[in-house]
Formats: C-alpha cells, structure tokens, sequence
C-alpha cells in the first residue's frame, strides 16, 4: 500500500508540474497586429479587434483605429511624422493600389421599401483593373466638379452607373472617400515629392480666385530653377500673356492656348536653346526648338485652331443660336482653305474630310 501511494503521488506530482509547464509555455493567438501601430498609442478595445488610435507624432485621435485610414494619416496629413517614415508610407500607400483588391460586399437591408438597385443582378466584373480605373474616375470627377461624397450613395446615381456597366458595384461612402480618395491624393503627393527631392532654390508662390459657387480657392505652387528662370525673363521683356499655358483634356480650348504661348514665347525659348540648355530638363526639347520649321507649322495650326476655339466659346454660351454655329463652321472652313499647300499634305487632307463628313 505504501509503495502505490508512493508512486500515486510521484505520479500527481509529475502531472502538476506537466501542466504547470503547459501553462508558461506563451501562446500567441489571432492575427499579428500591423505595423502601422508602431506610429500610433493604442486605446481601449471599442469591438472585437479594434481598438482607439492616437498618432505618436501629431496627436490625432480615432475612435476606431483602420488600417488603411492610419496608414493614409502618415502619407498625407500628418506634419510631424519624420521623413524616413513619410517617404515609406507613401511608397506603402500606392504599392497596395498597384494590388488588385476585391471591394467589400455592403450590407443589405432588410427594410420594406425596395430599393432602385434591387433590380439588378448581382454581377462582379471580371476585369479588377477596368474597375479600379472607373473608380478613379469617379474619385477624381467628384473631387474635381465639387460633386459631395453622399451622391456615391444615392440610389439614382447608382442607376445611372449601372445603365453604363452592369457589373460595376460602386464603393460606399466611407470606402470611397478615407481610401480611394486619400490613395489618390497620396500619389499626387509621391510625384510632388519625387520631382523636387533633388530640387534646390525652389519659389513658392500663390494664386487665388474664387469658385463658380464664390468659394475661395488657394493655390500654392512651386516654382523649380527652369521656370522660375522663365517667369524672370517674361517679366524682363514686358512680354503679355503669361508663360506657359499646359494642356487640360477637359478644356478643348486649351490645345489653342498652350500652342499660343509656345509662339508667344519663341524669343526667350530660342535664347535659352542656346544661352542655357541646362535648364531643359529633356534635350528633346533643344532638338524641336532649334527644328526647322517648328515654330512655322506652330503658327499654321493656330490659324486653324483659333477660330475652332471662337466656336467652341460660341456653342458654350446661353445666347447661341443655329446662326452663330453655322457663322462659326464657315470661317473655320475659309481657315482651312487657307492653309499652305507644302504643309502637311496628309493633315491638309484630314481637315477637309472632317469637314465635308
């Protein structure tokens, strides 16, 4: 009996210190918190693998701490995070856009009324990059036309880009704004900061007016050493107009106007050709300049753009009638007439099909 009790209780004692093993041995469960938490103090828990964020560097507070909002903060708007950490995220930030991603599914409701989308079937687009691009340019059409972010969700809205894509879903509110739009402001950032790295004696300057709707706009630019040097030299000549006028593919009138200032400023780009070819950044462009009938054909094709310009201006106003069109075609045809007949023999033939068409 006392040789049993002996080993009943070496036994026992064997299992305790088992489980007392078992029990020190760390466990780790759940996901592996991410590394943008490194950056932030982590509050209470508010749900089930959330909890309270607060940025180490500008004190920025959340009651729910998102990934993808925490990581956009340090790419974008935080004005004390370091450069190491800023430059990382920004690269961070427009890698995971490069990524495929599939959009999360909404929430349906169950409430009486149906809705206008309900119609609809529930399709996924097989091309993942045609609707990021859509996307995008919903993002960029709403940031750029003052469009509020609520329209995303209004159902009408949701009709219309359904008759245009079946199969395109589009994101909610929240998605749609704290993602795809701070990923597109922190790509335009990553190109800010890309061209001016290695930039020196940069100017800032400011720009102002007011919006269709009297808002106040405020532009700041910076100015690199090649156009500062041009806007020094514009200012030196008394030359009107301006600089450089750049393309915008929503405005027509534009083509006009940036091939005008070209001509505008034939003198001072000649003289920095030669004067000061290193101030082009593309040798590219001493090649066209000093080209021999750049500036000629230059001036030919705003011959036949000015009066495309007139009309557009024409078509846009309120007191347009079916008079002022037809004027408008008639002297874009006499401007065409008049091109030279050693110019572009193929160009010459395009306008008058498209005329005739």
């Amino acid at each position: 009996m006392t040789r049993k009790g002996k080993n009943s209780s070496n036994s026992s004692k064997s299992a305790r210190s088992a489980i007392d093993e078992i029990e020190l041995v760390p466990t780790n469960t759940g996901r592996p918190k991410n590394p943008v938490w490194k950056h932030y103090h982590q509050g209470k828990e508010t749900s089930a693998g959330h909890w309270q964020a607060t940025c180490k560097y500008c004190n920025t507070r959340w009651g729910k701490g998102v990934i993808y909002e925490m990581e956009n903060h340090l790419a974008s708007h935080c004005l004390q995070v370091p450069c190491n950490i800023l430059r990382h995220y920004i690269n961070l930030v427009e890698e995971k856009d490069k990524e495929p991603e599939l959009g999360k599914k909404r929430k349906s409701n169950s409430g009486i009324q149906r809705k206008i989308t309900s119609s609809f079937k529930k399709t996924q687009m097989d091309d993942l990059v045609q609707e990021k691009n859509i996307t995008r340019a919903l993002v960029k059409a709403f940031a750029l036309c003052g469009i509020p972010w609520h329209i995303i969700e209004n159902p009408f809205f949701i009709d219309a880009l359904k008759q245009l894509n079946p199969a395109y879903n589009p994101p909610s509110r929240e998605v749609f704004v704290n993602r795809h739009f701070e990923t597109e402001f922190t790509k335009i950032n990553k190109k800010i900061h890309d061209e001016l790295q290695h930039e020196n004696n940069l100017t800032l300057v400011l720009d102002g007016w007011s919006s269709a709707k009297n808002r106040s706009l405020w532009n700041f630019i910076i100015l690199t050493p090649e156009r500062a040097k041009l806007n020094e030299m514009i200012k030196e000549r008394n030359i009107e107009g301006g600089g450089l006028k750049t393309y915008c593919k929503t405005r027509w009138t534009t083509v006009y106007d940036s091939i005008a200032s070209v001509l505008r400023l034939k003198l001072i780009l000649e003289y920095i050709n030669e004067q000061h070819s290193d101030l082009l950044t593309n040798k590219k462009i001493g090649q066209i300049i000093s080209g021999r009938n750049f500036f000629g054909n230059l001036k030919v094709l705003c011959n036949i753009l000015h009066p495309i310009k007139k009309a557009i201006l024409t078509l846009e106003a309120q007191t347009t009638t079916l008079a002022d069109c037809y004027i408008s075609l008639i002297r874009l045809a006499a401007s065409i007439k008049l091109l030279p007949k050693n110019f572009n023999a193929n160009f010459r033939q395009h306008c008058l099909k498209v005329m005739d068409a």
